[in-house]
């Protein structure tokens, strides 16, 4: 295994967003699949990896992390090419296989024995490509909210929710997200969650969006098409979480996701929306500490 203290080498990574002391110092690094991934971990007891959704990084789980760990062995990376990982403008987008292949390279680079994933809508959908293709790595699988748009049984929905999809990534990717960040992350954003959405998250959010509009190539790739044969020959322990308050297309992808994995736990946490692991973290807790109880030692 191969990890590298980040204080150095990110900071000086071509295209890397600046990092403070105390950000540096926290962050480790692991060399996987011929890349060079930034990582936070905190915790002890069993190994959970933490793989966030689209314009985001390890920051989004945070305030998970706080909630409290003392049984949880919590890995939180930022995927490729998000912050702080290097960049450059010529590199070529990675969807959703190539961060599966990703994911599966940094089990073995950190020596992982069966780690838990628990992964969030973009990430999600990388999360639920790993347990598809690399099955004996894992020990468990949490999809919160995934991008899986083809689990969406309502073929007439689902027919819309991928015109919409694409229209809204054409529109921000027109805003030229290397030079206007902010720009092409507002317009995302606010098609993802209503007009002026961006004006209500905190300064820290937005930041965060903003670091990462460059990936917005790479998270407008096509989605792989999965289906409920696919889903089914799935054989490791699942928990399906939602927010009751969600995007429909959300709700009715893990209605799919449930019809076809009939074992699988599924909760929800009512008052929440589609960012509910960061927003409503104390409870996507105890959600997850419930899961894991369940899972063999």
């Amino acid at each position: 295994m191969r990890r590298l203290a980040l204080t150095a080498l990110l900071l000086l990574a071509p295209g890397s967003p600046a990092l403070s002391q105390q950000q540096a110092g926290a962050l480790q690094a692991v060399l996987a699949n011929g890349y060079r991934f930034a990582y936070a971990e905190s915790g002890a007891g069993r190994p959970v990896i933490l793989v966030h959704g689209a314009l985001s990084d390890y920051r989004f789980w945070d305030s998970l992390r706080a909630a409290g760990s003392d049984s949880i062995h919590f890995i939180a990376y930022s995927r490729r090419y998000h912050a702080p990982n290097p960049w450059r403008p010529d590199d070529p987008p990675a969807g959703y296989e190539a961060s599966a292949a990703d994911l599966a390279a940094m089990i073995r680079a950190l020596r992982l024995e069966k780690p838990v994933l628990v992964g969030h809508s973009w990430g999600g959908g990388v999360v639920l490509q790993a347990a598809l293709r690399f099955p004996e790595l894992i020990g468990g699988v949490v999809l919160a909210e995934p991008v899986a748009d083809s689990m969406i049984e309502d073929s007439a929905y689902r027919a819309q929710v991928a015109d919409w999809t694409r229209r809204t990534y054409a529109e921000a990717l027109a805003r030229d997200p290397g030079r206007q960040p902010e720009i092409a992350a507002r317009v995302l954003f606010d098609a993802w969650r209503g007009e002026d959405a961006w004006s209500r998250l905190s300064p820290r959010d937005r930041e965060q969006l903003s670091d990462n509009a460059h990936t917005l190539r790479s998270s407008a790739s096509p989605q792989p098409a999965v289906s409920c044969a696919h889903v089914g020959r799935l054989h490791v322990p699942m928990l399906l979480v939602g927010g009751g308050q969600s995007p429909l297309r959300f709700r009715t992808t893990l209605d799919g996701l449930a019809s076809c994995l009939p074992e699988a736990r599924r909760d929800t946490i009512p008052e929440a929306g589609h960012r509910f692991p960061s927003t409503h973290a104390a409870g996507f807790h105890q959600i997850l500490t419930r899961f894991l109880a369940t899972l063999p030692r």
